[in-house]
C-alpha cells in the first residue's frame, strides 16, 4: 500500500488542498481511496451504539482510533481528545468483536479503515456523529454475512486471498513480509437517507442500486482488522483458502467466526474528511495511507 507523501499531507491538514467544482471527466478513472491506519486502544464490554449509557452490557470489543470510546461517550468529547490513528485528525472511533484462541484472548495489533470513492460520481460526506453497522452479528453461516470477508493482508498489488473464513496465514507470512495475522474485513453499507445518522439511515445496496429513500451515496468504506494470530486453525487438520471453515478455532465474543462485523462512530474533524475526500474520492486519485507530517 503506498503512502501519501508529507508535503500533500501537510496541505491537506493545513486546508490548502480543497477542490471545488464537478468531478473532473476522466477515460475510465480509477477508483480513488486513501486509508487511516489506527493502533489498537483499548477492550470493553461497552457498545456505544447499540447499548449507549451501558457499561458491560455487551460482548467484549476491541476498540481503534479514538481513545475516549465507551458506553458513555459523548462526540465532542472524542472530537477533542488523542486517537491512536496515523492522521490525528481522525478522531472516529471504530471497534470489532474481540478474538479468541482455545479460550484465550487475541490481543489485536492494529486496524485500518478504507474509504473508496466511486468512479464518476460524487460521494457526500459522512455526517458528524453518523454511526454504522456493518455485517450481521446475528449471522448463522457465510451465507447469512456476504460483507465480511478474511485474508492475510495485502499490500499493494500483492493480494493475500479473500475468503469467507479464517485460514491459516503462515505460508503466506514466509512469502510475504506485510502478512502479520489474520485479517477480518467488513464492508458497511453506502446507500444513506441524506438526514439521519443512525445506523437505520443507512442502508446496503440491493442488486447494485440503492433503494428508493436511500438515494444519497457515501464513501465505500472497510473496516479491516488484524486479529494477532497467524494460524487461526487447528494445527494438523487442513485450514486454507480454498478449504471448508470447519478446523477454525477463532470465536469471537459474538460467536463463531460467521457473525464478523465491525461498527463506526463518525467524529472525525470534518474539515480535515471533507478535504481527504475532494482531494482524494473526488479526483480519483489513490492516496493510499494517510498519516501526520513526521
Amino acid at each position: 500500500m503506498g503512502t501519501i507523501s508529507i508535503r500533500t499531507v501537510q496541505a491537506l491538514v493545513a486546508g490548502c488542498l480543497v477542490i471545488l467544482g464537478p468531478v473532473p471527466a476522466v477515460a475510465n478513472p480509477p477508483r480513488g481511496f486513501f486509508v487511516t491506519h489506527c493502533g489498537f486502544s483499548h477492550s470493553l464490554r461497552d457498545d456505544p451504539i447499540m447499548f449507549p449509557g451501558a457499561p458491560g452490557a455487551s460482548h467484549r470489543h476491541e476498540f481503534f482510533g479514538s481513545v475516549r470510546t465507551n458506553a458513555r461517550s459523548t462526540g465532542r468529547r472524542m472530537r477533542t481528545g488523542p486517537t491512536t490513528c496515523t492522521l490525528s485528525t481522525d478522531t472516529a472511533a471504530y471497534w470489532f468483536p474481540s478474538g479468541s484462541l482455545g479460550g484465550v484472548r487475541l490481543r489485536p495489533t492494529f486496524s485500518k479503515a478504507y474509504y473508496f470513492g466511486i468512479p464518476d460520481r460524487w460521494v457526500a460526506l459522512p455526517p458528524l456523529g453518523l454511526k454504522m453497522i456493518g455485517g450481521n452479528p446475528e449471522a448463522a453461516d457465510e451465507g447469512d454475512n456476504p460483507h465480511a470477508t478474511w485474508s492475510c493482508g495485502a499490500s499493494g498489488p500483492r493480494q493475500t486471498p479473500i475468503a469467507d473464513h479464517p485460514y491459516d496465514c503462515r505460508p503466506y507470512a514466509a512469502r510475504w513480509s506485510f502478512v502479520d495475522s489474520v485479517v477480518g474485513r467488513v464492508d458497511f453499507p453506502t446507500c444513506w437517507d441524506g438526514t439521519g445518522n443512525s445506523p437505520e439511515d443507512v442502508v446496503y445496496q440491493v442488486e447494485g442500486r440503492c433503494p428508493a429513500g436511500f438515494r444519497h451515496r457515501l464513501p465505500a468504506f472497510r473496516l479491516q482488522i488484524h486479529y494477532g494470530t497467524l494460524n487461526p486453525c487447528r494445527s494438523r487438520d487442513p485450514c486454507g483458502p480454498s478449504s471448508s471453515g470447519r478446523y477454525v478455532r477463532l470465536r469471537l465474543s459474538s460467536g463463531p467466526y460467521h457473525p464478523l462485523h465491525a461498527d463506526f462512530w463518525n467524529t472525525w474533524h470534518q474539515p480535515a474528511f471533507l478535504r481527504l475526500i475532494r482531494s482524494c474520492l473526488h479526483r480519483h486519485r489513490a492516496c493510499g495511507v494517510v498519516a501526520d507530517p513526521v
